[in-house]
């Protein structure tokens, strides 16, 4: 046994949406998940489509994709979730859509042993749709929920339209999140 796979742990995060803490899920990763890895799986897990940069911040660095523009972004390649945090209480900051600036708090909730065979990532438990990627950040969110909640506001038909009709905000589901997990990962999931 290698001394990375000696020291690989099974983590459990809670990713929370900073603004609108009653969006969050919890997933479980390998603590040697790359951050680019992570990035897929909140991206999936809150449903968006990864169309915007991202960034993660522990004790101020901030770890993303340099795109020449942004210099205080550390490049993320190579980079590992357990060089970030590693006891419980930990956390960072994952900030996805400059524009939208949707920032969630990422805490390590707990550290188990690493069991071959382990499906990783995993979502285990989670509240509410994710919001509609490019909707306008947490303001333009709620302006959103309250239109929808209103058949005779003027915006309804024209937001409804917009989502497809497909957007309901209390719903989220494990099993469906687990599937497009298994689906996007699965090619590029680690099994040891």
């Amino acid at each position: 046994m290698n001394a990375v796979s000696a020291l690989r742990r099974t983590y459990v995060l809670q990713a929370c949406l900073a603004d609108l803490p009653e969006i969050w899920r919890r997933i479980t990763v390998p603590s040697d998940l790359l951050l680019s890895d992570l990035h897929a799986a909140l991206q999936i897990v809150f449903d968006w489509d990864d169309q915007h940069l991202h960034f993660f911040e522990r004790a101020g660095v901030r770890y993303g994709i340099p795109d020449g523009d942004e210099s205080r972004v550390e490049d993320q390649s190579g980079i590992r979730v357990s060089q970030l945090v590693s006891e419980p209480g930990e956390s960072l900051r994952y900030v996805y859509d400059f524009t939208n600036w949707w920032e969630h708090r990422l805490e390590l909730h707990a550290v188990r042993p690493f069991v071959t065979g382990d499906v990783v990532p995993r979502c285990v438990a989670g509240a509410r749709a994710g919001p509609p990627e490019d909707c306008g950040g947490s303001t333009g969110f709620r302006h959103l929920l309250e239109v929808l909640a209103d058949p005779v506001h003027p915006e309804h038909a024209d937001v409804v339209a917009w989502l497809d009709g497909y957007y309901h905000p209390q719903a989220f589901s494990v099993a469906a999140t687990n599937d497009r997990l298994e689906r996007f990962l699965g090619g590029r999931r680690r099994r040891p």
